[in-house]
């Protein structure tokens, strides 16, 4: 079944077009509070999406973030933690909902994104996303640089 899917690629690839195509990399922090305490890490997030309504004024995007945060764990040591999650962004150019699934934790986070062009191909990305698990509450932040390809 697998070699369908890599024919079907193969096939569609060459002739596809990229023009809606967006890459970037930037800032992502993530921080944890129950209400009493709370925590922070920080890290850098690469993005890839590809907005599926290129010649209208809605934006819906599928696409994939990738985290990888820096913190230590409870005796000071360093901490890598990577995650991957996909997801959508659904709205106009500025001002985007998003909702991404994180599939080493298990989490939705929800929130609001948004791509402010410099020019043709340049922007500046910008997230804000939110999320729960058991009684702790979960904020996600990004700011970085994006491409457009034309």
């Amino acid at each position: 079944m697998k070699y369908i899917y890599i024919l079907l690629l193969s096939v569609i690839i060459p002739f596809a077009s990229f023009s809606q195509l967006e890459v970037g990399a930037g800032w992502s922090s993530v921080a944890a509070s129950d209400g009493v305490n709370a925590v922070s890490s920080g890290g850098i997030q690469m993005n890839l999406d590809y907005n599926v309504t290129s010649d209208s004024k809605l934006r819906v995007a599928p696409g994939l973030n990738t985290v990888m945060l820096f913190s230590t764990d409870d005796w000071g040591d360093p901490l890598l933690i990577f995650d991957v999650m996909p997801g959508v962004q659904v709205g106009l150019e500025y001002v985007n909902l998003k909702v991404n699934y994180s599939l080493f934790d298990n989490l939705l986070w929800y929130g609001l994104g948004s791509r402010i062009p410099i020019g043709d191909s340049h922007g500046i990305s910008i997230s804000l996303q939110a999320s729960a698990v058991g009684g702790i509450g979960l904020g996600w932040g990004s700011v970085g640089y994006s491409y457009k390809f034309n």
